[in-house]
């Protein structure tokens, strides 16, 4: 893991899976560090540091991430490439 401090875009994501050798074993970190974010996300809330409002706003633009990432990274019929 990255330990929190990793930082992606959608583009880097799909850069670097493309050039990797094992594709599945770095897309599922990056999913394990997208899920680890939700959470910081949840808890910043709960310890009131972000506004339920802030968090709505976050979790509406991380869900169209997720939904980007589940219906468009992920590989197509045994394709060795994921698209965007």
């Amino acid at each position: 893991g990255t330990g929190g401090t990793a930082s992606y875009s959608i583009g880097q994501v799909v850069y670097t899976t493309n050039k990797s050798k094992n594709k599945v074993e770095y897309l599922e970190q990056f999913l394990d560090d997208f899920e680890l974010l939700k959470l910081e996300i949840r808890l910043c809330t709960d310890m009131k540091v972000l506004s339920i409002k802030k968090q709505a706003q976050l979790s509406f633009l991380m869900d169209g991430i997720g939904n980007k990432l589940q219906g468009g990274v992920m590989p197509t019929n045994n394709s060795q490439h994921y698209y965007c």
